[in-house]
Order: C-alpha cells, then sequence, then structure tokens
C-alpha cells in the first residue's frame, strides 16, 4: 500500500489531552511510512513539538478562544477567520498533494467543508469531547460528512446528531503505552488536568479539607495549569488557592503548574481524582493513572465509567457531591481496596485501551 501525504488540523497550538493524542497518532503514521502535515493557530507548543514529526507546518490566522460558551462577538470573529482559514488549507491541501485531511477537534471540523464539498480529499474527523450544545449538533447536520468519525468514547458517539454523522462513526478508545507496577506509598492524592471550573478541582480541595482532619500524612497535588487563554481559568486558580489558605492546607497543597512529564508525576500518587462537573468524553489522565498503578476516583459523567467501572477497578461519585467523594478517597486510600483496583484496572487496559489496539484501529480508518 502506498504512503499517504496526511494533513492534521488542531484548533489549539497547546498540549492537552487530544493534542497528545494527535502527536501519538503522527508517530503511528510516521511509523507506518506516511507523510505528516499539521496546520494549527500560530504558534506554540504543539507547533514546536511537532517539528520533527511533520514534513510541513502551516500556521493559521485563528485568534485563541477559551474554551466553554463563547459571546456573539467571539464566535462572529472566530466563524469569519475559520473560513479564511478553511480556503487556506485547501489550496495548501491542493498544493501538497493531500490525500487525507484529519480533524482533531469539532472547531476544526468547520475547516474541512470544502474537502466535504468537493470530495476532492477523504476527510476524517476526531471527536475527544461530548457534544452538548445545540447550535454545534444543527451546525455538523449542514456539513457535509466526512469518510469517518472517530469518537474517544460511546459517550462521545451518541452525543453525534442522529443520521449520517452517526451512522459513519466508530469508537476508538485512547491507548496507553506501558503498565508500570504501583509503588507502595500511601500519602500522596492527585488531579491532572487543565485548570477550569467544569474540570471541578475545588471540589477536590473541599474533600480533601476534610480528609487533612484525619491524616496527618496525606498530602494533594494538583498538576496542571490554565490553558487556551482563558481568563476564567486563571481566576479560578486565584480562587483555589484562597480556600487553600482560608481553610489552611495550603502547605499540604502543591499546585505544580504545567509539568513536562506529567506521567511522572503520576507515577508518585497513591490516588487520582478526577472531578469533571461537566461530561468529560475520555480523560486521558484516568488511563495513564491506571497504567502505571494509581486507583482512580471518578466523577459518573461522559465517557468516565467506560473506564473506570465502579467497584470494580476504581470508585465513582456524582459530580460535586463532595461527601461521596470524601469517602471514595478515603477507601481508595486503604491498601487493599487499591490493590485490588489496580490488578483489576491493568486486565481492563489490556482488554480495551492498549496502544497496539489505537495504533491497528487507527491505521485500519486511516487506510481501510
Amino acid at each position: 500500500m502506498s504512503a499517504l501525504n496526511v494533513l492534521f488540523l488542531d484548533q489549539f497550538n497547546e498540549l492537552g489531552g487530544a493534542q497528545r493524542c494527535l502527536l501519538e497518532t503522527m508517530d503511528v503514521l510516521r511509523a507506518y511510512g506516511d507523510n505528516c502535515f499539521l496546520a494549527v493557530p500560530g504558534q506554540g507548543p504543539l507547533a514546536d513539538i511537532s517539528m520533527v514529526a511533520t514534513d510541513h507546518i502551516l500556521s493559521l490566522p485563528v485568534c485563541s478562544l477559551k474554551s466553554g460558551k463563547k459571546g456573539l462577538f467571539e464566535s462572529v470573529l472566530y466563524l469569519v477567520q475559520s473560513i479564511r482559514s478553511a480556503v487556506l488549507i485547501y489550496f495548501f491541501a491542493l498544493d501538497k498533494g493531500i490525500d487525507l485531511v484529519y480533524a482533531n477537534g469539532p472547531r476544526t471540523f468547520l475547516w474541512t467543508l470544502p474537502f466535504c464539498i468537493s470530495r476532492r480529499v477523504d476527510v476524517i474527523w476526531h471527536l475527544h469531547l461530548i457534544l452538548r450544545t445545540r447550535q454545534s449538533k444543527l451546525l455538523l447536520r449542514f456539513i457535509p460528512a466526512p469518510r469517518t468519525v472517530i469518537a474517544v468514547s460511546q459517550a462521545a458517539q451518541r452525543s453525534l446528531p442522529r443520521g449520517r454523522l452517526a451512522s459513519r462513526s466508530r469508537v476508538v478508545y485512547n491507548g496507553v503505552k506501558d503498565y508500570i507496577p504501583a509503588n507502595s506509598t500511601m500519602s500522596r492524592i492527585g488531579v491532572v488536568g487543565r485548570l477550569h471550573p467544569v474540570k471541578g478541582q475545588i471540589d477536590v480541595l473541599r474533600a480533601f479539607s476534610q480528609l487533612a482532619m484525619e491524616r496527618d500524612e496525606i498530602s494533594l497535588f494538583v498538576i496542571g495549569s490554565p490553558m487556551f487563554s482563558d481568563v476564567a481559568a486563571h481566576a479560578y486558580l486565584e480562587e483555589m488557592m484562597a480556600y487553600c489558605a482560608a481553610n489552611h492546607i495550603a502547605h499540604r497543597v502543591i499546585f505544580t503548574g504545567q509539568v513536562a512529564d506529567a506521567i511522572a508525576l503520576i507515577r508518585t500518587l497513591d490516588v487520582l481524582v478526577q472531578p469533571s462537573r461537566e461530561p468529560d468524553a475520555l480523560p486521558r489522565t484516568i488511563l495513564e493513572a491506571m497504567a502505571n498503578g494509581v486507583p482512580v476516583v471518578a466523577a459518573r459523567t461522559g465517557g468516565i465509567p467506560e473506564m473506570v467501572i465502579d467497584e470494580y477497578n476504581g470508585l465513582l461519585f456524582e459530580p460535586g457531591d463532595i461527601e461521596q467523594l470524601v469517602n471514595a478517597m478515603r477507601r481508595c486510600l486503604d491498601p487493599h481496596v487499591r490493590q485490588g483496583f489496580v490488578a483489576r484496572s491493568y486486565e481492563l487496559l489490556e482488554r480495551d485501551f492498549s496502544q497496539e489496539q489505537y495504533n491497528i484501529k487507527i491505521l485500519g480508518i486511516i487506510h481501510g
């Protein structure tokens, strides 16, 4: 089979979970002999890291948008810039002889409109989140369907509009490369991810403040930082730090900021908490924790129950329920509970979430 020229599109030039998945997909294709190209807004960490894995990077004239809901002016501006970007991407693809356009997130789906209309180049959409707004679903109904829609979880797949998109969708779970034995220290609780109110980190602080009164040896690591130029996220960080000071736990809570190797920090944890307030499609940090012998306490929302089966390989709680969260964190600090969850997590990873399975499925979709 001849090599393909694949153009990847991403809506952010930072390193969130979807962008890390994109980099892994590039590695898979490069190893297979394909040529990878990338189009992203402006300059940033994603473009910097991708330089060694791509044949060319196209910088797009798209403003940085905060995540979540947008104002009218911001939405109109982004729409205008997206139309301009779609034209640039289309002629770039024709010039480079692109065989496949791989749109890595819902905002990039609009950029593929010329390809979906002309059918001159195949298009794949990769959905890393759960579509929640009526406007998003309505817009996708009017864009001609791509060849395939990859959804990271069944929950993400169910959020697609019924009809052509849903019928062309496939669930491909993210994969993890290695399974590392758990360490035996029992003191560190961690929460990992970009800081934002919808991610629910302050719920972990509230639960931790209660546990801290019971146990002197525990500490909490808040790993991550505000991303995507979001003013609300920076205000959220200040709110959390003020909460720690007011509740006398600041000396036991470590805000690490963005770290180069989050997995290395995850390996030192004894419990990972994923406290999402809104439906989360398939948080990568849960898989990374499971692969590194760290039991998971997570909110029962979105695609999370597809990875964490309550009372089998971890514990679930209702989003925002602090009492449930405290009880779950307390239980996961018990060595006997932890050992059972870790062992069964390895089994689940091997069955459904291995990197090898991800690679095979992605290659099958792209070259199929």
